[in-house]
Order: structure tokens, then sequence, then C-alpha cells
């Protein structure tokens, strides 16, 4: 996974399984975070009617060994 700026500088790799994979590029966006500089990143999980609102939490690119934070919303 890579970070890349606008003019497509690398701003920050990470190697591993995914190295050998085709690139998806997306435009950046800031998400929120928290007081030590982690990332947080809302997502939607959904199958049939079941649906669940989970949060990603890592640095500064969310990857597969980002953590799941729990919550519960009442």
């Amino acid at each position: 996974m890579v970070a890349v700026d606008a003019a497509g500088r690398t701003l920050k790799a990470l190697g591993g399984d995914y190295d050998n994979y085709r690139k998806v590029f997306q435009e950046f966006a800031q998400y929120p975070q928290d007081e030590d500089g982690r990332s947080y990143q809302a997502g939607v999980f959904f199958a049939w009617e079941a649906c669940g609102l989970g949060f990603r939490r890592g640095w500064d690119i969310l990857d597969n060994m980002s953590k799941f934070v729990s919550h519960r919303i009442v």
C-alpha cells in the first residue's frame, strides 16, 4: 500500500502481501484522528438484511492490520 501526493510522489509505503497486486488509486481524504494520531475509518457491513456499523483504527495507512474498534449505539 502506498500513499502518494497530487504530484505522484510517495509519502508513505507499506510492503507486504499486497505488493504484487495492481494498485488502486483514490483521492486522499483525511480521516478523523485521536490524541495519539491514530486515524479512524467508519464502514457499514451488511449481509442481506442484517447491517452493522464498524470503525477501523490505524495510522497513516489503514490496512488489514488495522484494529476494529467496538462500539454500541443506544
